[in-house]
């Protein structure tokens, strides 16, 4: 090929060159990078934010659990307590009227000891000067305003069939102060009422004792 010939083709594939759009495919390819790029951005984004509302969700759902959790645990709690000083009380009235009874029931079958013998029940001047029966006597009046003492605050946890036999017994008691005869009696009346009472008493202890204490 002569050079001529040459010279003409190479300028017309530059001229060829020049006239093609390889601006617009390079806009194309930039702006497809782009799209890529911007896509892969925003699904990354998406993601993330997506992430952190679960996240928000999850903490708040936490918190919530938690704070119920914490209000369970706050009333089991109060609840616990409250049995336990309701158990208590329980046991403090009633381990102290048993005791009262207890002491008062002993003081008089003491004192009916001195009213074995026939005819002893008109002996009862001679019988009170005995210092063991004086002991005695000063032993069952002061259980006996023990008692009295505690029945009051004791009304509050006891329960309703203690609190019916302690004012049986309290008016046997006052009706034998009142009417009895003679020492004798008083003390014969006196002793089946505190009997029954002591018996009746701690029946109901070991029931709601036992049952509050589990």
């Amino acid at each position: 090929m002569k050079p001529e010939e040459t010279a003409t083709i190479l300028s017309r594939a530059a001229s060829d060159l020049a006239d093609f759009p390889w601006w617009a495919y390079l806009l194309a390819l930039i702006l497809s990078f782009l799209g890529g790029f911007l896509g892969a951005y925003a699904k990354k984004k998406g993601e993330a934010l997506a992430t952190k509302e679960d996240f928000d969700a999850l903490l708040k759902q936490v918190k919530e659990t938690t704070i119920v959790a914490e209000s369970i645990k706050v009333n089991l709690a109060t609840g616990s307590w409250l049995h336990q000083q309701e158990w208590y009380l329980k046991e403090k009235y009633y381990s102290g009227l048993l005791d009262s009874l207890y002491r008062f029931k002993q003081s008089v079958l003491a004192r009916l000891d001195y009213y074995i013998d026939p005819g002893s029940e008109y002996r009862d001047q001679e019988i009170e000067k005995e210092e063991h029966f004086k002991r005695q006597l000063f032993i069952g009046s002061e259980a006996f305003n023990d008692l009295h003492r505690l029945y009051g605050p004791a009304e509050m946890v006891i329960s309703e069939r203690a609190v019916n036999i302690l004012k049986k017994f309290y008016g046997a008691q006052w009706h034998a102060s009142n009417f009895s005869v003679c020492s004798k009696e008083y003390l014969n009346d006196v002793y089946k009422a505190v009997e029954e009472a002591h018996q009746v008493v701690l029946q109901e202890a070991r029931t709601e004792l036992r049952s509050g204490n589990t």
